[in-house]
């Protein structure tokens, strides 16, 4: 929930924003909360990483994951998908899932970009548990991406 700050911030935002255009183009209150949410996340972001980079300067070894699962859990119906899936990957690693047609692959990856919801476990994405109920699914997918197994750019 905003505190009163940020309400106040977003008033003056909005008011700043006078022109039509401005207000047809996401201005307003509402884009102004959006923005300070973004640059919120970003900040968070960049704490996190600086944190961990000065750690790892002064010798400590800290790094932290990127995108760590714990104990991920869906199913559907009576059909368990994913079983305590767990693990953790750090900035700029490359992975690979490989498994046979109907083994959770694409599930796993709907599960971390927020488009499905996992009936137990946690997922944290750069130290920020996105799995928590009160996450905003559209401001974690503008810092993840996914290309669908069917993705056609062009009809042919």
């Amino acid at each position: 929930m905003p505190n009163a700050i940020a309400c106040a911030a977003a008033r003056r935002k909005s008011e700043e924003c006078e022109s039509e255009k401005c207000r047809s183009e996401g201005g307003g209150v509402k884009g102004a909360m959006r923005d300070m949410e973004q640059r919120d996340m970003e900040q968070r972001d960049m704490k996190l990483e600086d944190t961990a980079q000065a750690d790892i300067a002064q010798g400590k070894g800290v790094r932290l994951p990127c995108l760590e699962l714990q104990d991920v859990r869906k199913q559907f119906g009576e059909k368990e998908v994913l079983r305590g899936i767990s693990l953790s990957m750090d900035t700029h690693d490359v992975v690979c899932v490989i498994g046979p047609s109907g083994c959770g692959k694409s599930t796993l990856l709907r599960c971390v970009n927020l488009l499905e919801k996992l009936d137990s476990g946690r997922i944290v994405f750069n130290g920020e548990d996105i799995s928590d109920i009160g996450i905003d699914d559209n401001l974690v997918r503008r810092r993840m991406g996914i290309v669908f197994q069917s993705f056609n750019l062009f009809p042919h």
